[in-house]
This record gives C-alpha cells, sequence and structure tokens, in this order.
C-alpha cells in the first residue's frame, strides 16, 4: 500500500509515532516519555491517516479542567512555514473568542519568534481563566490567528511577498476555583514561581 504523501507531514509523522508507540514496563511516564517506538506500527497507521485531535496527544493537559486563580497552561506551537526557507510573522498573533461558545470566559496571550527560520518558528498560548468566571463551569472556545510571510524565491517571476494565515484553535474546559483544601500542588516541571520557600503555600495566589 503507498501512503498518501499529501497527509505525510511533521505533524502526521509525529502523532504516528505516538500512537504506535509501546508502553515499557516496570518504567514510570516520566522516565520513558512517549514510550518505545514501533516503526512497523506506525507505518501501519500512517496508512490510515487522517487528520486527528485527540486527548493523549496533549495529555495530562487535555483531561484537566483549568480554573480561576490556578497556574496559566502554556501550550507551545511550532509553526512549519512551507513557503520558504525563511519567514516572519506579522503584526502580533491576534486571540479571537468565540463569544456563543463562551470565549470571554478565558485570556490568552500570546508570546512569539517574530523570525521563521530555517523553515519552522515557535509559539507559546498562555490561557487562563478570566476573574469573572471564578465561579462558571463549561467549555470555552476560540482561536489564536497567526499571519507569516515568506519572500518570494529569486527564480520566481513575481516580486515580493507570499503570505499565509493559521488558525490555533483553543478549546478549555473551566470549573469553579475550588477550596483550597481540596487542592493538589503538583508540578513535576519545576516551573512553579516560588519564593524563597521551596514549599511556600501561597504559591497558586491564593484564591
Amino acid at each position: 500500500m503507498v501512503l498518501n504523501r499529501e497527509l505525510v507531514n511533521p505533524a502526521s509523522m509525529k502523532q504516528a509515532l505516538i500512537a504506535s508507540a509501546r508502553r515499557l514496563s516496570g518504567v514510570n511516564m516520566f522516565e520513558q516519555g512517549h514510550r518505545k517506538l514501533d516503526l512497523i506500527r506506525a507505518y501501519q497507521i500512517l496508512n490510515r491517516y487522517k487528520p486527528q485531535s485527540q486527548c493523549p496527544y496533549m495529555w495530562p493537559y487535555c483531561s484537566q479542567p483549568i480554573y480561576y486563580g490556578g497556574m496559566p497552561t502554556i501550550v507551545n506551537v511550532t509553526i512549519l512555514n512551507g513557503m520558504g526557507v525563511t519567514g516572519r510573522i506579522l503584526d502580533k498573533p491576534i486571540w479571537q473568542p468565540y463569544l456563543p461558545q463562551n470565549g470571554d470566559h478565558i485570556d490568552v496571550a500570546v508570546s512569539y519568534l517574530p523570525v521563521l527560520w530555517p523553515w519552522a518558528g515557535a509559539l507559546a498560548d498562555s490561557i487562563s481563566v478570566a476573574k469573572k468566571s471564578a465561579s462558571w463551569e463549561g467549555i470555552a472556545q476560540g482561536h489564536v490567528m497567526v499571519t507569516v510571510s515568506s519572500p518570494v524565491g529569486n527564480n520566481s517571476e513575481v516580486d515580493g511577498e507570499m503570505t499565509s494565515m493559521v488558525k490555533l484553535p483553543v478549546k478549555v474546559k473551566i470549573e469553579p476555583t475550588p477550596p483550597r483544601s481540596k487542592r493538589v500542588l503538583w508540578d513535576q516541571y519545576h516551573n512553579l514561581r516560588m519564593k524563597n520557600d521551596p514549599l511556600y503555600w501561597d504559591i497558586d495566589g491564593g484564591q
């Protein structure tokens, strides 16, 4: 069977490798990462591949609701620029909440590298719950709009730049801020903004 080359790109390859990987026995999730590669199984998945967005791809963040006062959830995004070796992000990425889908219940801040080189760039979406939603529960949606520009190649008869727009969908579940006695402070990546005391109790804002 021949692979559909139009669907084979870095994103689909990553999904196929993760979905096909096999768990290592006797090793916890932080020691084995995304498990042991199984290339034959990955090839079989690519043979029947369809674009997808699954929770395991963003686990554990996709399975956890967020709440006002908690640490922001940061999603790092790699932008693949197929228009040329160099490129740039025009203006500032725009957060566009879907108002019928409660998008105004979340705040999204974007930090990014303005230059894409070679062939790729990065940005980070910081997602937090708006103050007015401290007692609200539901699903909030929207998207971040990014416009990428690249110069036309020297061999082209057309001068100027090519542009492409990318929509990065955002969908989160929000729950009311739980009382302090029901919270668990767990951050395996050691990125908490704490004071001198590593057991500082007020780390999540004391809401």
